[in-house]
């Protein structure tokens, strides 16, 4: 920071020196105006970061749990009626609605997050609400 004072007379308007006293040595009267400049340099930086994390509430979970009720639900009536249909062996159309499952649920687990966010748009949807603004 640097500051800089400039000193004249009151009445000739001549610069005299900060540390003058006394009448002026030009017009001999007394009376002196001073002007202090100061000028500074400040610098800032500054640094904002944000993470969301989107965590399932309850609505989410009671959402979730009724499309994967009722998906599972018609993927197993259709599963039923096809059955017999399917000329696999015993032990795999046993085991082929279980690997199904699972791998389902592990899509359901890796996107979770898009999950989330498909059942809060159902929410969003779903859901009446009212906004109130004051006047």
């Amino acid at each position: 920071m640097t500051a800089k004072v400039r000193c004249w007379c009151q009445h000739c308007q001549k610069e005299l020196p900060p540390s003058h006293t006394g009448p002026c040595p030009h017009c001999g009267k007394t009376g002196k105006n001073c002007k202090v400049e100061m000028r500074a340099n400040v610098g800032i930086k500054s640094t904002l970061s944000a993470v969301h994390e989107a965590h399932f509430s309850d609505r989410s979970f009671n959402i979730l749990s009724i499309l994967l009720t009722l998906f599972f639900g018609l993927w197993g009536l259709i599963w039923i009626g096809v059955y017999e249909l399917i000329p696999l062996p015993t032990w795999l159309k046993n085991v082929l609605p279980v690997f199904i499952v699972f791998f389902l649920l592990f899509i359901v687990w890796w996107q979770r997050y898009r999950v989330l966010m498909f059942t809060r748009w159902l929410d969003r949807k779903a859901v009446a609400r009212k906004t109130i603004k004051s006047k």
